[in-house]
């Protein structure tokens, strides 16, 4: 296990656009930097660099987050991975101890929370750009209610309807899901190793990027 004042001192020297540079050429847009986003296949770049705020974000594709997260996302590596790949590109020292039963449980937990989260925000969005229910019914929900494309993008909000929503979900952490369903804010609890199990007409989800809720 990494102990937590080398994490800080990999989180301190990562510079999101040293980082991201190795991968993608940017070029300076006002304050931020852009480029053509490694996650898909990105013919106009939209793909932001902000160095005042160490993030990185398509508004494309809705995937980004800190110098760790694009390390994790673009080489598929676990948290622990990325932070080894950091230490080593910044020369700092990794002195490692064996995880205790308890610690390794988190560890486990906090990676398969990642991915959960990312799944959910990918398919709720992928429902609201190219499914018919999605363009006519969430689509123009949120235009309605005034929402912009670019707010769309950056809050990476998505649409179900009945017909996609799993009936079952098996997860391995909680996951916290706001649902707004006919105008009500629901707070969606799911806790560890429980099946969950629901029925809804449609519903909206909102889902931060990578980050756990």
């Amino acid at each position: 296990m990494i102990d937590q004042i080398t994490i800080d001192r990999i989180l301190d020297a990562a510079q999101i656009m040293d980082v991201v540079s190795d991968f993608v050429t940017l070029r300076k847009r006002g304050v931020n930097y852009v480029g053509l986003c490694p996650f898909h296949s990105d013919k106009t770049p939209s793909f932001y660099v902000s160095p005042a705020k160490g993030l990185c974000k398509c508004f494309a594709c809705g995937k980004g987050g800190n110098a760790v997260h694009f390390i994790m996302e673009h080489e598929q590596m676990s948290y622990p991975e990325a932070l080894k790949y950091l230490a080593k590109k910044y020369n700092i020292e990794i002195k490692e101890r064996e995880l205790s039963d308890e610690e390794k449980f988190v560890q486990s937990e906090r990676e398969s929370l990642f991915i959960v989260n990312n799944f959910a925000r990918d398919y709720f969005q992928n429902i609201l750009k190219n499914h018919v229910d999605g363009r006519s019914i969430g689509m123009a929900y949120f235009r309605n209610r005034g929402f912009r494309d670019d707010i769309i993008e950056k809050f990476q909000l998505g649409y179900c309807t009945e017909a996609h929503f799993p009936a079952k979900w098996w997860l391995l952490g909680d996951v916290y899901l706001p649902v707004q369903r006919k105008g009500l804010k629901l707070n969606t609890s799911i806790r560890p190793n429980r099946k969950f199990t629901t029925k809804v007409t449609s519903y909206t989800v909102y889902i931060l990027p990578n980050r756990l809720l």
